[in-house]
């Protein structure tokens, strides 16, 4: 396993970072890349594994918020070598890897030199910018989810995509450009996403999502944002979302989910 964040140590021994877990759940000493800054993001494709955060070097060579590391040793991918900045503490929150593409989301305003403003997209292989890809988000991109075709973002937005689109959206993953057949009408921002064959799971702070009221917590029609009857409910925040199998995990800033008390995580 693969661990980020911002720690410095783990068990007493300089991981700063970034860690590996052999399987037995003991740390893996030989694995020590540094970072001068958080990681928020992680996506294993191959034998590599693509980082996020806020971290401008990776051991000493200069990294801006994204790069890509041997997935066994941490040795870094010395030919990935993008550059994403600007705004006041540019970051990148989420990556997803899909093919050829690295999609990316976070906050900041610039990609390779390029205005490019929340949302991006480059190649794997050296990390330049995707040519086509124009789609922007007017607030901080906090996930993303693809089928390959489609990208689906969460996040703290108004317009994305050239689309007004509040809280989630489904743009096309060649150009960033919103799908207008897609409105799920958040009355609130969205923090997390999981996609389960036609049905997209989202969590956040909203009441009102897929034309329904929906307490933080919904399952919307991939084709058109509208929720479908699941309806659990949950009474504060759902920050993350994970499918373990049949279960979907949840985790946020409540105490009951579905009627049931259940402090900060549950598995539906």
């Amino acid at each position: 396993w693969l661990i980020g964040g911002d720690f410095s140590q783990i068990n007493g021994e300089a991981h700063n970072r970034i860690a590996r877990l052999l399987a037995d759940g003991t740390l893996d000493s030989s694995f020590t890349v540094s970072l001068n800054g958080s990681v928020r993001a992680m996506a294993v494709s191959g034998t590599r594994v693509f980082i996020g955060g806020s971290f401008t070097t990776v051991g000493a060579t200069p990294r801006l918020r994204l790069a890509a590391l041997d997935a066994t040793t941490g040795a870094l991918d010395q030919t990935f070598a993008p550059d994403v900045e600007g705004g006041s503490t540019p970051t990148v929150r989420t990556l997803v890897v899909s093919g050829a593409t690295v999609h990316f989301g976070g906050s900041f305003a610039t990609v390779n030199g390029a205005p490019q403003a929340n949302l991006g997209a480059v190649d794997a292989a050296a990390g330049g910018s995707v040519a086509g890809f124009t789609g922007a988000a007017d607030g901080l991109v906090n996930a993303l989810v693809t089928d390959g075709t489609s990208l689906f973002a969460a996040g703290e937005f108004v317009n994305v995509g050239g689309a007004p689109r509040r809280g989630v959206a489904r743009l096309a993953a060649a150009t960033g450009l919103a799908d207008t057949a897609f409105d799920a009408a958040s009355d609130g921002n969205a923090s997390a996403l999981a996609l389960s064959g036609t049905t997209l799971f989202v969590g956040g702070s909203f009441g009102h999502i897929g034309g329904q009221s929906r307490e933080h917590i919904a399952q919307l029609n991939v084709a058109d944002g509208h929720a479908t009857a699941w309806d659990p409910g949950a009474n504060g925040d759902v920050e993350s979302l994970a499918l373990a199998g049949t279960a979907l995990v949840v985790a946020g800033d409540f105490d009951e989910v579905g009627g049931v008390e259940r402090l900060y995580v549950a598995a539906l």
